[in-house]
């Protein structure tokens, strides 16, 4: 699967093109972490204290749970493999489109790996007897849905048999606390939290299994030592110092994009577009029109996230990110403009 930034590597000229296809924060780096960099610098002289306490104090002041529900982890990616290289489920089941390393992953430890739908998983009364580890995103990559919670906590108390993994990656882009299953842990749900996608940090590579703390117990003594890193661990305690000012400046922006993304292309009878939950948007052009547009994009210095590898998806559906104000706008242009010829 191809990513937005191997486009930019391939054409060399970074300033020169948009990047749609990178599902990061637009506000930017929180400023505070900006403004103390210089003394960050100074943490990579020494070696990270286990204890992580600002990942920790960030998580349970942000939300209903213990230090002992955290593990800290380099990104979602170190997190996914955890779980299942540990557990190694004998058959898995994935919503689906969805992030490739949960695939990727049940490849290489499930001996059977079922992919569903996403809506017909959620939407539909799913056999869960067989299943030993069911994965899904909410919001979800790259169609931004989400599942509401009751839903969930349903079946989780229902099929105490089956681990739950949820990747809530973007769930701080969702205003509604009602959305986020981290006050919900139990015995068999585990969530999975990033700090790269909301605060712009996706070279630091940050992010935390919660879970109950047996469950922490169990992979902490697999998880190898020093493997979040120091400048990592102290970009968090600037992220607490302005987090609710950050967080509010985002939404808002978001919100306001959103809104104005929709507005623009709705009008479009060509393409399909959804309303997301998260900060990026799920496009779907006319069949056989796919390969076209997205050259069109491309030559118009705008590159975007193919989807066609997706399961269940085709060549005419790209995942685009919500950028600047401007770029939006150009975005919007163009797209109006390839309809139009």
């Amino acid at each position: 699967m191809i990513h937005g930034s191997e486009y930019l590597n391939k054409y060399a000229k970074e300033h020169e093109y948009i990047d749609f296809s990178v599902n990061i924060n637009p506000i930017g780096v929180p400023e505070k972490i900006r403004e103390n960099w210089s003394d960050m610098l100074r943490k990579i002289e020494f070696y990270p204290l286990l204890e992580y306490k600002n990942i920790k104090k960030f998580l349970t002041d942000r939300y209903d749970i213990k230090k002992n529900n955290i593990l800290p982890t380099n990104g979602i990616s170190e997190g996914i493999f955890l779980i299942f290289s540990l557990f190694r489920p004998e058959r898995t089941l994935i919503a689906c489109p969805c992030y490739s390393d949960y695939i990727k992953n049940a490849v290489l430890f499930s001996k059977s790996l079922i992919k569903k739908k996403f809506d017909d998983i959620f939407n539909k009364e799913f056999n869960f007897s067989k299943i030993n580890l069911f994965i899904f995103g909410s919001p979800n990559n790259p169609d931004s849905k989400v599942v509401q919670k009751g839903k969930i906590l349903e079946l989780i108390k229902n099929n105490p048999e089956v681990l739950f993994v949820v990747d809530q990656s973007f769930i701080e882009f969702c205003e509604d606390d009602e959305l986020n299953f981290i006050n919900n842990i139990s015995d068999n749900l585990i969530v999975l939290y990033s700090f790269t996608k909301f605060f712009s940090i996706p070279g630091l590579r940050l992010g935390a299994i919660i879970a109950g703390s047996n469950i922490i117990e169990y992979l902490k003594k697999y998880v190898n030592d020093w493997n979040v890193n120091s400048i990592s661990e102290a970009s968090v305690e600037y992220i607490i110092d302005d987090y609710q000012n950050y967080k509010r400046k985002t939404l808002s922006y978001i919100n306001k994009q959103k809104k104005n993304i929709i507005l623009k292309l709705s009008k479009l009878k060509e393409i399909n577009l959804n309303k997301p939950k998260a900060n990026f948007f799920l496009i779907k052009v006319p069949n056989g029109v796919g390969k076209d547009f997205f050259n069109y994009m491309l030559e118009n210095k705008i590159i975007l996230r193919k989807c066609g590898k997706y399961d269940f998806l085709s060549e005419d559906y790209f995942r685009f990110c919500i950028n600047s104000e401007k770029n939006n706008n150009i975005f919007c242009e163009k797209v109006v403009e390839y309809f139009s010829k």
